[in-house]
Parts: structure tokens; C-alpha cells; sequence
């Protein structure tokens, strides 16, 4: 089942689906109808959590994200975000890292600007082709594809012929885009406020 079809189960309202992209406020009302457990199983995926820009407008699902000032979660990643999208879950975005588009490697979630990446940031300091994420030895692993503005993890640059394994929590940047890359049961807490 989609993700879009089971949030569809769970009675949230979505817009034409090519990424999934949720905005958090939607997923906060569907976290607080299930257990965490159900969450993780029917969600196993994990999810890239950011900031919405000024004035961006996210339907509840929508595969974009928009121009506009830059975003941050601050030099603290996780420690401040969480409490900020605790206290206001609609400012917030959150991409499921599951295949969507017409993304040709089947091993690969693609990131980029372009509409056949699985997630899509419509960003002018996001290239084509930004960075991949894939599954290694139990762990995921960002890559950077080369990009112009460059991908960080923690604070340290993704160098484009190695990739970084990454845990719950980590912070990521993508040209002046930053987000944390959380597992569904960190992601279901926050949004539970526990």
C-alpha cells in the first residue's frame, strides 16, 4: 500500500500525490488515533523533517516545496526542532523517504529539484540531482550526486564519492535547505509530544 493510500485509510484529505510530501500537522492528527507500534509498522520508513518557508503553502499531501528565504532548524538540530514542532506542527514539512517518482534506480531514493526525484525541493540552490539515500548493512546512508551547493550531515560535508550512514536524528543540509532525517518512532513521538 502507498503512503498516500493509507493515509487515504486514515481519513487524511491529500492533493495530487507524486513525492510524499505530508505536511506534520496532518500526521499529527493520525498519530494521535494509532499506537506507535501500528505507526512504525504500516510507516517503517523514515521521514525528512524541515521547517516550511515563509509563506509556502503545503496541502495537507503536495509534491513540492517552494522558493523563498532560507530555512533552518538552528545550531541545535534536534533539540530545537522538536520542541518547535511540538509547539506548532502545521510550520512544518515532512517528506516520507519512499520511491514516488519516476526515479530509474531501484535501489536509490533520489533528492533533487527535479519532478522525478522521489523527493522533490523546489529550491533554486537545490540541483537537478542533489543527493540519494540507501540502505547498507541495516543503516541508511546519504550521498551527495555532485551538486553545486554541496549536502552536509551534522555539520560535515557529504563528500560525492562517499556516502555518510546516518542515525535518527541527524541533521542534514541540502544547498541552504536543512532538515532532520528522523525514524518513524522518533517522528511518531514527536508529534505525540512524549
Amino acid at each position: 500500500m502507498s503512503l498516500g493510500e493509507l493515509l487515504a485509510c486514515w481519513g487524511v484529505k491529500m492533493a495530487h500525490v507524486e513525492t510524499a510530501l505530508v505536511r506534520a500537522d496532518a500526521l499529527e492528527r493520525v498519530v494521535a488515533r494509532l499506537s506507535c507500534e501500528t505507526f512504525v509498522a504500516q510507516c517503517p520508513h523514515p521521514w525528512l523533517v524541515r521547517p516550511l518557508d515563509l509563506g509556502e503553502r503545503v496541502p495537507v499531501l503536495y509534491r513540492t516545496a517552494g522558493d523563498g528565504v532560507e530555512v533552518s532548524v538552528g545550531a541545535s538540530g534536534v533539540e530545537a526542532l522538536i520542541p518547535r514542532l511540538r509547539a506548532d506542527a502545521s510550520a512544518f514539512a515532512c517528506h516520507a523517504l519512499v520511491k514516488c517518482g519516476s526515479n530509474p534506480w531501484t535501489d536509490r531514493i533520489l533528492l533533487g529539484r527535479a519532478p522525478n526525484n522521489d523527493v522533490v525541493l523546489r529550491d533554486r540552490w537545490i540541483s537537478k540531482l542533489h543527493a540519494w539515500f540507501e540502505q547498507r548493512d541495516g543503516g541508511w546512508h546519504v550521498f551527495d550526486a555532485r551538486s553545486a551547493n554541496g549536502t552536509c550531515a551534522n555539520g560535515e560535508h557529504v563528500a560525492s564519492d562517499a556516502g555518510v550512514e546516518l542515525r535518527s536524528g541527524a541533521e542534514l543540509r541540502f544547498g541552504r535547505i536543512r532538515c532532520l532525517f528522523l525514524e518513524s518512532r522518533e517522528l511518531f513521538d514527536a508529534l505525540q509530544g512524549t
